[in-house]
């Protein structure tokens, strides 16, 4: 195509241009894996303000707030897939689902550490 021919085509009365450009940020794993050839990949950690991973009584269930749970569900289900080890799975017996309301989200695939593949 000639490129006066198209300048013309665009510059005419009722025509109009849109331009769409898309954030990196609402579609991070693509983005990461044409950048960097790798996928994106993110970690949500609980801890307890002395760094530990339980509370003093040894329970690990709810040591965060309900709004840090909801918000790491909203993360959730952002992402492909739900990763977690077999020490976690073992001891806590996680859904590894997305749970909040008015969230239709699909089911991701979960994914489970395990060197000796129980």
């Amino acid at each position: 195509v000639n490129s006066d021919w198209l300048l013309a085509q665009i510059y005419k009365p009722n025509i109009l241009i849109v331009t769409i450009t898309i954030h990196h940020s609402l579609n991070r794993g693509f983005f990461s894996r044409i950048t960097n050839g790798i996928p994106y990949v993110a970690a949500k950690i609980a801890s307890s303000l002395d760094g530990q991973i339980a509370d003093a009584t040894g329970q690990s269930q709810w040591i965060t707030s309900g709004a840090a749970r909801s918000h790491a569900h909203r993360l959730r289900a952002q992402f492909d897939a739900i990763l977690t080890g077999i020490g976690t799975v073992l001891a806590d017996d996680p859904e590894l689902t997305v749970r909040l309301p008015g969230i239709d989200c699909r089911h991701q695939p979960r994914i489970i550490a395990d060197r000796r593949l129980r």
